[in-house]
């Protein structure tokens, strides 16, 4: 290659043999791997202080029987009741007292047939108790382990004892039945209550003359 110079001259520059341009060397390709997917990362565990529960531990505490004793509910009768209400071994009953026609009506039933007389003490009962009231009285007189109803059961025992002795019982062993006592309860203060006003009456008719 011929290079001139400022001055003319010339000046023959030998070159290098050219050297061809090196390819780069094909990357070796590795087989392809199969993917592997990575383990899950551990829960973490209770940090230090955590109590440890131990499953069968908290079994058995589930299972463990609870001896405490629950109060029964309390039994109330018609909210909308508008007469009167009579403590009966506990629970406070729906009543109306009767009033002397009431009671003239019941005493002189039993002077009737049968079907007459039943049928006007289905009446009385409909008419001077309440029906949850009823219901709550027979469903008492039909539990054996009932202890304030048990009283006419131990009536009726003594009742019998002193029978077999030849004495006779006294009134109130003679009550062995609570639906009974219930309508001879009723019967009384019913009956209280029109002797007092028969005598408020003739106090009254007594100041006028």
């Amino acid at each position: 290659m011929t290079v001139y110079a400022s001055d003319g001259s010339t000046i023959t520059a030998t070159t290098s043999p050219e050297t061809p341009p090196q390819q780069p060397a094909e990357a070796a390709t590795a087989p392809a791997q199969p993917l592997t997917p990575e383990p899950p990362a551990p829960e973490p565990g209770p940090d230090a202080g955590e109590a440890v529960v131990d499953a069968e531990v908290v079994t058995d505490l589930a299972v463990i029987d609870d001896d405490t004793e629950t109060e029964p509910d309390t039994w109330e009768h018609e909210p909308d009741w508008k007469y009167d209400e009579l403590e009966f071994h506990g629970d406070l009953l729906a009543v109306r007292i009767p009033d002397e026609n009431a009671l003239s009506s019941l005493t002189s039933a039993v002077k009737c047939a049968d079907e007459v007389r039943n049928r006007l003490t289905d009446r009385f009962v409909d008419k001077h108790i309440s029906p949850m009231s009823r219901v709550r009285v027979l469903e008492r007189m039909s539990d054996p382990d009932d202890e304030d109803y048990a009283v006419y059961r131990k009536n009726a025992q003594l009742a019998v004892e002193m029978a077999e002795r030849g004495e006779k019982p006294d009134d109130e062993l003679l009550v062995t039945n609570a639906w009974a006592d219930l309508m001879a309860t009723l019967g009384s203060i019913g009956s209280d209550r029109v002797a007092a006003n028969h005598a408020a009456l003739a106090k009254v008719l007594a100041g006028k003359r």
